[in-house]
């Protein structure tokens, strides 16, 4: 097995990622002002903001009267497994 050639292209932006990385133009902490960023899903504000959420999902996916949608703290894979 050889050892992959180093890219020869970089990107524009080398500190793009999937993790930490530079905010794109223009960005503020102004935009999340009202932000629920505290981890307790049990606040009243959090539960319903997740209703809000799950309400609107139904209505976007159009779901039948009696099916449910739900937010579930694993990955999409690890969910529907």
């Amino acid at each position: 097995m050889s050892v992959p050639k180093k890219p020869a292209l970089r990107p524009a932006n080398p500190r793009f990622s999937s993790g930490p990385c530079t905010k794109h133009p223009g960005w503020s902490l102004e935009g999340l002002k009202g932000a629920l960023l505290g981890r307790n899903h049990r606040q009243p504000e959090t539960k319903a903001r997740l209703e809000l959420a799950l309400n609107r999902t139904r209505e976007l996916l159009k779901l039948p009267r009696g099916y449910l949608a739900a937010i579930v703290p694993a990955s999409d894979t690890g969910a529907v497994e």
